[in-house]
C-alpha cells in the first residue's frame, strides 16, 4: 500500500554534525536520540548518517560519525540564525545525553 504526502512548501536547511564516539557506539542510537529530542521542537525534518571513519587522527578505540540534519518549518522558511541556535542546542544535548565529543 502506498502512502502519499504533499511536497514541502518551504525549503530545508541542512547542517552536518560529526562526533567522536567509542567503537562500540551504535550509530542509530544518535539518530533515535535526535528524533526523540525533535518532539519538543518539531523542526528537524530528517537526520541520517553519511560517514563513519576510524584511523588517524581519531584515537584508537574511537570512531568518527558524521550526520546530516535537515531542519524545516511547516509554515515558514527558517533563518540561518534560528537554525544555528537550534543546531548548537542539539550538539549540546548530544554531548550531555550520549557523552559524545563534537568534532
Amino acid at each position: 500500500r502506498f502512502t502519499y504526502r504533499d511536497l514541502p512548501r518551504f525549503p530545508a536547511v541542512v547542517r552536518d554534525v560529526a562526533v567522536v564516539t567509542d567503537e562500540s557506539f551504535a550509530s542509530d542510537e544518535l539518530v533515535r536520540f535526535v528524533r526523540e529530542w525533535n518532539k519538543a521542537t518539531q523542526l528537524i525534518d530528517d537526520v541520517c548518517l553519511f560517514d563513519q571513519y576510524s584511523g588517524p587522527p581519531i584515537p584508537a578505540g574511537k570512531k568518527s560519525l558524521a550526520y546530516s540534519v535537515s531542519y524545516r518549518a511547516p509554515d515558514r522558511t527558517l533563518t540561518d540564525s534560528e537554525v544555528n541556535a537550534l543546531h548548537m542546542e542539539l550538539i549540546a544535548a548530544l554531548k550531555n545525553a550520549l557523552h559524545v565529543e563534537p568534532r
